[in-house]
């Protein structure tokens, strides 16, 4: 039986679903992360990853042999499909949609992966594109939402993929984590694009996701102000903004005629 291809990151999102494919499935689970030498954090989600696997193995021994040796491919060398590039402009147009999306896309086709499992969440302005498009399919790894075979573009950009959280929020998958016991493994994961000495910078996408959704703890202050070090000015702002008062500065400063 052919395993399911997760792209796991580490992160929040995979992690849960990873940790739903080895209790709820018999499937095996070939991870697939895209080094990216260039991002901050790709050492700590490395390091989580590894954390992770060390800890499930020793948990669920059971299930060590369905949980496959990490495949790694390459982030930036891995040259973008102009097809794929130009579904990605179009469809920016309808909503934030990852640079990293085109380019998985055309990792899988460069690579001949029919179908890689992505960790998309219902708020995110992916999935909110997506869920017109997508249909129901019963896999080995349980139901998730595909695109039909016929989707046009620019949406046939996801045709390689699976798309099995477009019903879950991070607090969804938070609720069923703590009936299932598993936040010991998930608050290991990381997310941060800009890690400041292994905590949370505050001010990236990934950290603005996390706090508008109601998962501002994983965030919480000492990332921020240590950032500030590096980043004086965009750390001012986010204390600020946390402790309440950033928009009335501003109100003051307008009133005053400085803004």
């Amino acid at each position: 039986m052919e395993p399911v291809i997760l792209l796991w990151t580490g992160g929040w999102d995979s992690t849960f679903r990873l940790l739903q494919l080895l209790h709820d499935t018999d499937a095996k689970i070939q991870p697939l992360y895209l080094i990216d030498e260039e991002r901050a954090s790709t050492p700590k989600e490395m390091e989580v990853m590894h954390e992770i696997r060390s800890d499930l193995e020793a948990q669920l021994p059971e299930t060590r042999h369905r949980l496959l040796p990490t495949d790694y491919g390459s982030y930036r060398p891995t040259e973008m499909e102009p097809h794929h590039r130009k579904a990605w402009e179009a469809l920016k147009e309808r909503g934030r949609v990852g640079l990293q999306y085109p380019i998985l896309a055309s990792y899988a086709e460069q690579n001949g992966i029919e179908r890689t499992e992505l960790s998309i969440e219902a708020t995110t302005g992916t999935a909110s594109i997506l869920e017109s498009k997508v249909e129901p399919r019963e896999t080995r790894g349980g139901e998730v939402y595909v695109l039909p075979r016929k989707t046009s573009a620019p949406e046939s950009m996801f045709a390689r993929f699976a798309f099995p959280l477009l019903d879950y929020t991070k607090l969804d998958m938070k609720r069923e984590a703590e009936r299932r016991g598993w936040m010991a493994i998930l608050k290991k994961t990381w997310f941060c694009f800009n890690p400041t000495f292994d905590l949370p910078c505050g001010k990236c996408y990934p950290c603005k996701i996390a706090q508008k959704e109601g998962m501002g703890h994983r965030v919480g202050w000492a990332g921020p102000v240590l950032a500030y070090i590096r980043h004086p000015r965009m750390t001012a702002g986010y204390v600020l903004e946390r402790a309440g008062i950033k928009s009335e500065i501003k109100n003051l400063l307008r009133r005053a005629g400085l803004q």
